[in-house]
């Protein structure tokens, strides 16, 4: 994990590629994905015309998120959907697999990364590793050598060491190696893989078992659809659909993609509290914060286990109390790439709910069950779903 000047450094690299510039052009990138993924699940509903298609929506949603990630931030065409065990889908799945091993390595890197490396474990398989450290360090040399500039994370990085053909000015002085090159390519793969598939599959469920906000968000969608008159979804309307955002919002307040987030103490601090009491915390421990708890807290969420976007209006949001919705994290290291991830999410559930409706599937299970899975909320039962073609 980067720490102090290294981090701010590299924060600063990325930064440029999350701007509202960035995020249009990568947008015509990522339709084209949601195009061919909602294409694939109308092939497969025109095999079961009267019966609906019922599917555990995390593999769909997975491979959509991983064929995201391979264009805007690797700059490759995958089509997980027809190349169905393509290899970056593959690799993907293995490393973010979170079995007992894993979840013990990733505590340990956190927390004794020294012993780690002197023990010789490494957090993911050399094979994985090896996949990532070409794909990256290969496709940067090709656009060097072709004198291809591409709106994602990798020009971003070549910028960073000059190798991009450019006129963007480097943010600083620091050279990077090929690992931190890489690092962030993975780190960037690797946090929204899993997590832009369980947001989907998240929106994708609430509006199945709430069918009044699954009527009013397809009425925002069809009048986005004849706003449009024809042409192609485009970045602007999906950022104008207001009750879109208040139900992503509440899934992300409902479900936190991450149950708890840690931050590590840079210095002694010293905290007086309500109480009288102190809290003393010292340079370099680790402080664990529990979102669901804030987020589930009827203190700060009136029944706090009833799916509302209501909350989110323009009416209400000013009444969140400051600190007590943090899906992203919050502060100077919260997720760069959030607004990245909410309009991954928001694009597939507009073409999925333009053309089918959400229905309950004989394995759905209302409300959802959460099961055990490390830091992560997900179903024991999956996130199935039935889907009826509107056409």
């Amino acid at each position: 994990m980067m720490k102090d000047s290294r981090w701010k450094d590299m924060r600063s690299t990325l930064s440029p590629a999350f701007t509202g510039n960035k995020m249009r052009q990568m947008f015509q990138l990522m339709n084209k994905v949601a195009n061919d993924a909602t294409d694939y699940l109308r092939q497969q509903q025109k095999e079961n015309p009267d019966q609906g298609l019922e599917i555990d929506v995390k593999n769909f949603a997975t491979r959509y998120s991983s064929d995201v990630i391979a264009s805007i931030a690797f700059g490759i065409e995958v089509n997980s959907f027809k190349n169905y065990n393509n290899e970056f889908y593959l690799t993907g799945k293995k490393v973010t697999t979170f079995t007992f091993l894993q979840n013990l390595k990733f505590f340990l890197s956190a927390h004794f990364g020294k012993l780690m490396k002197l023990l010789g474990i490494e957090l993911f398989d050399k094979k994985s590793s090896e996949y990532f450290m070409s794909l990256v360090l290969d496709a940067m040399k090709y656009r060097k050598d072709h004198n291809i500039i591409r709106p994602d994370m990798i020009n971003m990085l070549m910028e960073a060491r000059d190798m991009s053909n450019s006129d963007n000015p480097k943010p600083h002085s620091r050279e990077w190696s090929d690992v931190d090159i890489v690092g962030q390519c993975f780190l960037f793969f690797f946090a929204g893989f899993e997590n832009i598939a369980s947001l989907t599959c998240l929106m994708a469920h609430e509006i199945m078992e709430n069918s009044e906000i699954q009527e009013k968000l397809l009425q925002e969608i069809l009048e986005a659809e004849n706003s449009l008159d024809g042409k192609p979804l485009t970045y602007e309307v999906i950022q104008s659909m207001r009750y879109m955002d208040m139900v992503t919002s509440e899934t992300l307040r409902k479900w936190p993609l991450a149950a708890a987030i840690d931050r590590l103490c840079t210095q002694d601090i010293t905290y007086d509290l309500a109480n009288g009491q102190k809290l003393e915390i010292k340079k370099d421990d680790v402080i664990w914060i529990p979102i669901a708890g804030f987020h589930r807290d009827p203190e700060n969420y009136e029944t706090p286990d009833k799916f509302d976007p209501e909350r989110f209006s323009e009416e209400n949001k000013d009444s969140i109390a400051p600190f007590t919705y943090m899906p992203f994290g919050i502060g100077p290291r919260n997720c760069i790439a959030s607004r990245l991830a909410l309009l991954e999410a928001k694009v597939l559930i507009y073409y999925l709910l333009r053309d089918f409706l959400f229905q309950p599937a004989k394995k759905s299970t209302i409300p959802l069950e959460i099961g055990s899975n490390g830091f992560q909320l997900l179903p024991k039962n999956g996130f199935w779903l039935k889907f009826v073609s509107r056409h």
